[in-house]
């Protein structure tokens, strides 16, 4: 027997399913499919039954037009029964509009009000996106119309969106999710300004920077232009310093360009394009430079005890170089000594060593600093663990996308068609790690680098934005013992957590364990971070996180006031001006941390969504050139829900609800069955229906003998 379950969020599939339920035309408030949507202060239910001419006089003239346009837009691919009720309803709109004596050029759409009813039309694809819901005034000047003519499915997004690329306002292979939300995304003046006068801004702590002469490591990938951290050892002292590059230098707390910076938050990643927290001509001078070019620094350094890992003498200093140097992640595993599993191989196991190593490099000096780096970051990784730190290892699926012409190279973010989906081509890749390598090298020191900074901030009483998560989560180290679904449902098997599993097992232990934790948030009070079981601060990344910059401001105002007031070196007018930036960072701090914590969680959902549209856009393509194709799944977690609300009111007779995993993209779906499904079982599924927009895939999983 086929098992169906489709890839929908649980609260909008209950909305939808009372509201098919339900008759639009009931005359009972109670249980009309809209009650839930709407407050009880105000009397949407009577609206949706007034005669016209007893409308509310809050609908606007726009509104009316805009609704005219956009049904008539509907009409040229209605069918014969939708296009009677759209005659109806446009002619009800019309004899609403008699009262602003409208000519009739305004009521037919043209080239010229699309972009206007386009932009108009935006809350309406944003809840058809489920990215919030529509609020009163919506439903009362558009949502009736609505109902009247596709009844209980215009509560539906996947219905809303359909009729968004029906009314040709929405390009068929338009991101939609990007036109949701550019506005929020891409300032206008980011787009304009083109240079940074560097040269204009004054260096706020050049009386305090200090020369560091020492090779610092910057790691990335080769396609990386925000470059803002680099490592360094001090084999005379023993002490590691992490360098970020000090982008506050130019950007003043008054500026216009930091007040943008701190609406949009952080800079967000999609496929097919980066928007940038901060305008691209302020990277570019801000970010670490390669030898010889001059980079300002902020740094944080700390020497670690060989023998037990205690990290001691935490300190911060502002800096400049002319010896920074890049190395990317694939050059570095080539010469660290990286402990392999034996059936490793491509892109989850041993690196090429035929790799080209840059100019600069000293295959004898070199080598033993990046390897003694590496030694010291896999001594901290197995003391976060022994101090009950949450470790996930978590692949992902990431669709790559290049132009044809391109070949395999990708397209810089500035050169991409960021609204359009057409013309690329999607290579979903596999990123995994199977061993400590260098990119756990580079987020062991980052780690620490913002619990030293913490911690500094916390004995010095510097104002800081802490990342935090409550601290009354339980973290047993055998996190299999945990439940992930609520109480009420029974676990039938788990897995030994120490057992090799493959990436997509991986995956969906790594996507529970998240689950069960509360989500992180920035705070001006330090409560400690339950996961990594120690206070912390983001600092490392101030090109694309306005919280590390915000830190910056708060230990740089810090290291002038202490040097001052040492030195005496300091005006009535300069230091009343400084006290005044610092009362405002100080009394601010808590707001700013809140508003910041809110606009990132929002950020982060949307490029996953992004990302997972990706994915359902290459699984959509698959099928057009093989409708009969079969997709490979993995059977996760297994409860029994027999006893549960969900058996009872959602799904019938079916007493098990296993996770699946469709293992060549990590989408994750929810299906109950009778028990033929067993956890770590690998089965065989057909996708009948796909919608990439709203992510919407339907599953037929397949009997478990159709995999043999």
């Amino acid at each position: 027997m086929l098992r169906r379950c489709t890839r929908r969020g649980l609260l909008h599939a209950q909305r939808r399913s009372q509201a098919s339920a339900v008759d639009v035309k009931s005359d009972d408030p109670e249980t009309h499919p809209l009650r839930p949507y709407v407050d009880s202060k105000y009397q949407l239910w009577g609206t949706l039954h007034q005669e016209p001419k007893e409308l509310p006089t809050t609908e606007s003239m726009s509104q009316v037009l805009l609704k005219i346009r956009f049904f008539t837009r509907l009409l040229g691919t209605a069918d014969e029964e939708e296009a009677a009720r759209l005659k109806e309803v446009i002619a009800d709109l019309k004899q609403r509009a008699k009262r602003w004596n409208f000519p009739e050029s305004r009521y037919t759409p043209d080239d010229r009000n699309a972009e206007a009813d386009k932009a108009s039309l935006n809350v309406l694809l944003r809840f058809g996106l489920r990215f919030g819901s529509l609020t009163q005034m919506t439903y009362d000047w558009l949502l009736a119309d609505f109902l009247k003519v596709y009844g209980n499915r215009a509560l539906d997004g996947a219905v809303i969106v359909t009729l968004l690329k029906r009314s040709g306002l929405m390009d068929p292979e338009e991101n939609m999710i990007l036109t949701a939300n550019q506005r929020s995304l891409v300032p206008p003046e980011w787009l304009s300004r083109t240079t940074c006068d560097s040269d204009q801004i004054p260096d706020d702590c050049a009386e305090i920077r200090e020369e560091f002469p020492l090779r610092c490591f910057a790691i990335d990938d080769p396609s990386t232009f925000e470059v803002d951290d680099a490592i360094s050892y001090d084999e005379a002292t023993g002490y590691y310093s992490v360098h970020v590059a000090d982008v506050s230098r130019y950007l003043p707390y008054q500026s216009d360009v930091r007040n943008t910076a701190q609406l949009l938050s952080t800079t967000v990643y999609f496929p097919e394009t980066v928007l940038t927290m901060l305008p691209r001509a302020i990277i570019d001078v801000a970010t670490l430079k390669a030898a010889p070019a001059e980079s300002l620094m902020v740094s944080v350094r700390f020497r670690i005890n060989d023998d037990d890992g205690t990290v001691t003498d935490q300190d911060v200093f502002v800096a400049r170089t002319t010896n920074c140097v890049r190395i990317t992640y694939e050059q570095l595993n080539s010469i660290l000594p990286i402990e392999y599993a034996d059936d490793a191989e491509g892109a989850l196991g041993r690196p090429r060593k035929d790799v080209e190593m840059p100019d600069w490099f000293d295959a004898d000096k070199d080598t033993a600093a990046l390897t003694k780096i590496f030694t010291t970051a896999r001594m901290l990784r197995r003391k976060r663990t022994e101090r009950g730190a949450l470790m996930i290892v978590r692949p992902e699926w990431w669709p790559k996308l290049s132009k044809p012409e391109q070949g395999d190279e990708e397209a810089e973010p500035e050169e991409k068609g960021a609204q359009q989906r057409h013309g690329w081509d999607i290579d979903v890749q596999l990123r995994a790690n199977v061993a400590f390598d260098s990119r756990k090298l580079v987020e062991e020191f980052m780690l620490l680098a913002g619990h030293s900074v913490a911690e500094v901030c916390l004995r010095e009483q510097i104002p800081c934005a802490f990342r935090v998560t409550p601290m009354d989560l339980s973290l047993n180290p055998d996190y299999a013992s945990l439940p992930v679904f609520p109480s009420s449902t029974k676990r039938l098997r788990r897995p030994d957590p120490e057992a090799d599993v493959p990436p997509v097992a991986q995956y969906e232990q790594g996507t529970n364990k998240l689950k069960d934790q509360k989500s992180a948030f920035y705070s001006s009070i330090c409560i400690g971070h339950a996961a990594l079981r120690t206070s912390y601060a983001h600092f490392t990344s101030p090109l694309r996180r306005y919280p590390d910059l915000l830190v910056h401001y708060h230990v740089k105002d810090w290291l002038l006031s202490r040097h001052r007031k040492a030195t005496g070196d300091t005006t009535e007018v300069d230091e009343a001006e400084r006290e005044v930036v610092s009362e405002i960072l100080r009394k601010t701090l808590p707001n700013v941390c809140q508003r910041v914590s809110n606009t990132t969680n929002s950020k982060k959902k949307m490029m996953k969504n992004v990302k997972e549209s990706w994915l359902v856009t290459d699984i959509q393509r698959k099928l057009a050139e093989d409708p009969a194709r079969l997709f490979d799944a993995y059977v996760g977690a297994t409860y029994d829900v027999s006893s549960s609300i969900e058996h009872n009111s959602n799904r019938g007779s079916h007493p098990q609800c296993s996770t699946i995993v469709l293992s060549d993209y990590g989408l994750l779906f929810r299906a109950y069955h009778d028990g033929e499904y067993a956890e770590g079982m690998m089965i065989k599924t057909r996708i009948p229906s796909v919608e990439p927009q709203t992510r919407l895939v339907v599953l037929e999983l397949l009997p478990p003998a159709a995999a043999k």
